[in-house]
């Protein structure tokens, strides 16, 4: 890998494209992708999921510049998935070349702060008392502990997503090209 290949994991709403935002002001000829991709057609076998997913990652390895992906294939295993995430550990290494991965997160109360403060939550989160649903806060939090299992199990670095996108970025840019 000639290039570095960065991936911003998490939950919305956490920041990952502020982040993404940020990168492209410190790392000369940035590329962005964001997965899933916007195709209509879903995967509906594993088979099928790993084929899209290499086909996208072909797109990504080829390219000439450093790439960040606002999410890669463990949301999709995350929020679309259920199983054993050690055995999705295991995949992730047969099926994916090297990268970077960061996850951002935020803690109960700040996550449903910013989930009501965002206008784009609306109707996609939000009830109309301004509350988010107890079914989806459950939900949320039942993909956390994923997202934070399967950060472990890989040794991914956890970001405290309360932190600026600034202190955020720096620590992105400090670990790719200075340690």
């Amino acid at each position: 890998m000639s290039q570095p290949i960065i991936i911003l994991e998490g939950m919305t709403a956490v920041g990952k494209s502020t982040i993404v935002k940020q990168l492209h002001l410190h790392i000369p000829n940035l590329v962005s992708f964001h997965f899933p991709s916007n195709s209509n057609a879903k995967p509906t076998t594993m088979e099928e999921f790993f084929t899209d997913m290499s086909n996208h990652w072909d797109k990504i390895i080829n390219n000439p510049y450093p790439v960040v992906l606002d999410r890669w294939w463990p949301s999709t295993l995350i929020h679309q998935g259920s199983g054993d995430l050690q055995l999705m550990a295991k995949m992730f290494y047969t099926f994916c070349p090297p990268a970077y991965y960061f996850l951002l997160d935020l803690p109960k109360n700040e996550y449903l702060q910013r989930i009501q403060k965002n206008p784009c939550n609306v109707n996609k989160f939000i009830d109309a008392t301004n509350a988010v649903p107890e079914h989806y806060e459950s939900l949320v939090f039942k993909n956390r502990e994923k997202y934070l299992k399967i950060a472990n199990i890989l040794n991914w670095p956890i970001l405290d997503a309360t932190q600026s996108p600034e202190t955020i970025t720096a620590t992105i840019v400090q670990t790719l090209f200075f340690n």
